[in-house]
């Protein structure tokens, strides 16, 4: 179980870096750039490979993105509950989050299957192993941006 949560916290905590830098210009292009190239190197992706792999990454990563705004968006509203509302409100809160959990968990179990379909099952591993450390890499990189213009670096 604990490593299916290390990338979720992993991702819960970049998210806001990320928003943080929406208002440069490209920056989420930049970092969706950044991860395609690093992806294809790490999985050591051939061009056929690649045609086959990026559709139904960019199709995972979709609905993945679009479960987890509706789970931020359960979160605030029990953030709201919890502190004015209902027990009964509380409870459906926590059962729609804990549904969307679970919904995140099929999309993964079925999109392995899917990752399956057009990789062999070495790089279907190396992807985990890869989306753990670009994530790794992706909050260094903003730690230390971060850091620069604390300290008076653009």
């Amino acid at each position: 179980m604990k490593p299916i949560l290390i990338p979720f916290f992993i991702l819960i905590l970049t998210a806001p870096l990320l928003q943080a830098q929406n208002h440069t210009t490209g920056a989420r292009e930049q970092v969706e750039a950044f991860r395609v190239a690093y992806y294809t190197r790490e999985l050591n992706l051939s061009s056929e490979e690649a045609q086959r792999f990026w559709p139904v990454y960019n199709e995972f990563s979709d609905a993945l993105e679009e479960n987890r705004v509706a789970e931020r968006q359960t979160q605030m509203a029990l953030r709201q509950a919890y502190v004015g509302g209902s027990d009964q409100e509380v409870e459906k809160l926590l059962s729609k989050l804990m549904e969307l959990k679970r919904e995140e968990v099929d999309l993964t179990i079925r999109y392995h299957e899917s990752f399956k379909a057009v990789l062999p099952i070495r790089k279907v591993a190396m992807l985990y192993k890869a989306e753990t450390d670009f994530k790794r890499k992706l909050l260094e990189h903003l730690q230390e941006r971060r850091q620069e213009r604390l300290n008076g670096r653009p």
